[in-house]
């Protein structure tokens, strides 16, 4: 046994030996030398400025790379005005926006403090909702008295519902002031997508949920759709069920899925665009077979993305129904992501798909005021539409998505067109590179603010976010805003108490040109 362990011992120390005198190559034997280029810690000449202006960064080692290096402002490149051994100054760039600066040589990158050049558009320091929503938001309705009606998917704004929360649902002040006057209780139970306040004061909100306030459930459960009372409480009625009187909501239909946008028309009447497949409403006082219980019966009937409410909130059978069938029409045979009522009673949806009814589209088409599809509409996209937007001002259309020709034109991602839905003559657009657009608007000025995915516009690094011109052109002076995280919902035009023309944003954010903000910011467009 002692012989063993000898042995074993003995082995054991000779594979330990082994491994002692074994090498390895080096991994980073061969890698790049550091530059010795550094940006110290100090702040630059002026701490923001406008294009032109020529700003002098603290930084060390440069000099031998005097001829190779490239200087940039958050990714345009600028001209070196000076350089020695201890700092470099820069002239701002016509088309610099804010963000880190930067040193390049060869494929070595060296990244700066932080700079903000200044432009036409600025941050409203008068706007007092600094932390907003802790959810996105979906619209933002201005009221009869100058109030402003919020919805989409938060339950707080500026940390005011931590005790009760603000489920989707509030009306701010002219001064983003929470108004606490309204009955919304306990709110919506799920995201909220469109509000439209009707002639006698009281609103319809729609979106994805299955209540409001404390009518959510039995009885009283919602399918989608509510009508309020104009201080913000549920409209609601008095019914006599199979044994009892149960207080339910005055209107009495829905859908089985999201309702994405609303329209009310003539007659007290409401359309409403979604993401669902059949009507539904509630019916009462029906009893269990063996008479001793309550039963509540849910009717329903086929009617995809697109219906008409009565007054009352029952089916409106006389708009795109087949009477013989009991069932809606066809509509697309894909999705719709957007509509748009035009000022003539027509309107407007957009998405994918091929077809509406029985009549060939590509991605867009008008839809009569009886829900047929106006068959003398023409307009077209190769791909996906996913927003549409009018001005009244400027009485035209911003249609952005994945399209890369309209009307049998080339046009990228973005196409500018007028009432007849012809593109605008002299738009064109520029090479989009990095993503895609997801929203855009006209101002009234004729300036189209749009946001997206794409990180470059006619070379031009625009991280997310742009304001072009009627041609289709990156607007001097108003790309300064540096890089945008999210998608946006909204923009509301506004005058300020001087007459300065303003916007809001709205969507679902969390920072905006490098400072937080909540789902929505308020600028100054000079």
């Amino acid at each position: 046994m002692k012989k063993i362990l000898c042995f074993a011992l003995v082995v054991l120390g000779a594979l330990s030996c082994r491994r002692e005198k074994e090498t390895y190559p080096n991994p980073y034997e061969g890698g790049r030398q550091p530059l010795g280029i550094k940006f110290l810690d100090e702040p630059p000449s002026v701490s923001e400025a406008e294009p032109g202006t020529i700003v002098s960064f603290k930084v060390t080692g440069l000099v031998p790379y005097r001829q190779q290096l490239s200087f940039s402002f958050n990714g345009q490149v600028a001209e070196v005005t000076e350089l020695d051994s201890m700092h470099l100054s820069a002239k701002v760039p016509a088309m610099a926006s804010s963000g880190n600066v930067q040193i390049v040589v060869g494929d070595q990158a060296f990244f700066g403090p932080v700079f903000n050049v200044l432009g036409k558009i600025e941050k409203d320091i008068t706007f007092r909702a600094n932390i907003g929503t802790n959810g996105p938001i979906s619209k933002m309705l201005e009221l009869a008295d100058g109030r402003w009606l919020l919805i989409g998917g938060f339950n707080d704004y500026e940390n005011k519902g931590a005790i009760s929360p603000l489920n989707r649902i509030i009306v701010i002040s002219r001064n983003e002031e929470l108004d606490r006057t309204m009955k919304f209780g306990r709110g919506a139970y799920g995201p909220l997508s469109d509000v439209a306040v009707l002639p006698d004061g009281k609103m319809l909100v729609a979106g994805n949920f299955s209540g409001f306030d404390r009518h959510y459930w039995g009885v009283k459960r919602m399918f989608n759709i509510c009508r309020l009372n104009a201080d913000g409480s549920p409209d609601t009625t008095t019914v006599q069920s199979f044994t009892k009187k149960d207080t339910v909501p005055v209107w009495k239909g829905g859908t089985d899925g999201r309702i994405m946008k609303l329209f009310p028309v003539a007659d007290g009447k409401t359309i409403a665009v979604g993401e669902f497949s059949y009507f539904v409403q509630k019916r009462y006082g029906i009893g269990t077979r063996d008479g001793l219980r309550d039963s509540l019966l849910t009717d329903s009937v086929e009617v995809s993305q697109l219906l008409r409410f009565n007054a009352d909130g029952s089916l409106d059978s006389t708009y795109h129904y087949d009477l013989v069938r009991h069932k809606g029409r066809p509509v697309t045979n894909g999705f719709i992501s957007d509509a748009i009522m035009q000022p003539d009673g027509k309107m407007i949806i957009v998405g994918r798909f091929s077809r509406y009814d029985d009549m060939p589209v590509s991605n867009i088409v008008r839809i009569n005021p009886d829900g047929s599809p106006d068959r003398t509409f023409t307009a077209a996209a190769d791909d996906f539409i996913q927003r549409i937007n009018y001005n009244s001002v400027t009485k035209q259309y911003v249609l952005v998505g994945y399209f890369n020709n309209y009307n049998k034109s080339r046009f990228n991602r973005i196409v500018l067109v007028d009432e007849q839905f012809d593109p605008v003559p002299g738009f064109a657009t520029g090479l989009l590179e990095g993503g895609s657009i997801n929203f855009a608007a006209q101002m009234g000025n004729g300036l189209i603010f749009a946001t997206g995915f794409f990180s470059k516009y006619d070379g031009v690094p625009r991280n997310g976010i742009m304001v072009l011109n009627a041609a289709g052109k990156l607007a001097p002076g108003y790309n300064a805003i540096g890089r945008f995280y999210g998608s946006l919902s909204g923009l509301v035009e506004s005058k300020g108490v001087n007459g300065e023309s303003r916007i809001t944003l709205l969507g679902n954010f969390n920072s905006f040109n490098g400072q937080p903000a909540g789902n929505m910011t308020r600028l100054l467009i000079k």
